[in-house]
């Protein structure tokens, strides 16, 4: 008798410890502790001369319920090798970035300039240097 007892606590344990590891699973799974692995592109946009694209890209998912998405615009040469990137909070109450995100972009002799639109917020400017490894944040832009 004592022989089954242990092995019903035993298996009660484990389903117990089991439960438990689902339960926590799904609450970092739902929490979005993972949520920046997931990048989208949004949107590509090329210079006239075609020497140059920048990416724009959505990083994980709004944060909930009416929360900023991250986002991140890439700088790359023509032959795909990366100059710079920047990281960058969209407050479009909890909608995703789409590319009307982008207010405008001005590709120059030695930079390419991007006005972010923010729906909740003053838009925000970025400079990029395409022989540099640095970026200069513009803010506000009114």
């Amino acid at each position: 008798m004592a022989k089954w007892l242990k092995i019903v606590l035993i298996l009660l344990v484990v389903s117990v410890v089991i439960t438990l590891a689902i339960i926590g699973l799904v609450y970092i799974l739902w929490s979005g502790s993972f949520d920046h692995l997931f990048v989208s592109e949004i949107a590509t946009y090329d210079s006239p001369d075609g020497a140059y694209t920048l990416v724009f890209e959505q990083v994980g998912s709004p944060s909930w319920p009416f929360g900023p998405v991250d986002v991140r615009l890439t700088l790359r040469n023509s032959k795909g090798v990366y100059i710079d990137q920047i990281s960058a909070q969209v407050y479009n109450d909890g909608v995703g970035a789409d590319p009307d995100n982008i207010k405008s972009i001005q590709w120059g002799e030695d930079e390419v300039v991007v006005i972010l639109e923010r729906r909740e917020q003053p838009d925000q400017g970025f400079t990029f240097f395409y022989e540099k490894s640095r970026y200069s944040p513009i803010n506000p832009i009114t």
